[in-house]
């Protein structure tokens, strides 16, 4: 599906949704204190809003065939399990 949010927008937390790659869906969303998370169709995480502390942009590399299954968006950081 797609992202729906409201509130308070000052980071694009709310706005700022990234563009998906042919095929792929938003299976799950999680927000944070100025960030928000969602999880792809593909096993992808995409993040936007606040990036100060790397919660967008510094998720970490996986192994071959790992893939993310779930992910939590905390206030300054951010967790995802894998496969």
């Amino acid at each position: 599906g797609r992202v729906v949010a409201w509130g308070c927008d000052d980071d694009g937390q709310c706005s700022r949704a990234p563009s998906l790659a042919d095929g792929e869906t938003l299976t799950s969303v999680s927000a944070g204190g100025s960030h928000s998370l969602a999880l792809t169709s593909t096993g992808r995480v995409v993040a936007w809003g606040f990036d100060g502390h790397g919660q967008c942009s510094r998720a970490p590399s996986l192994a071959d065939g790992e893939t993310f299954s779930s992910v939590s968006a905390g206030g300054h950081h951010s967790l995802a399990l894998t496969s």
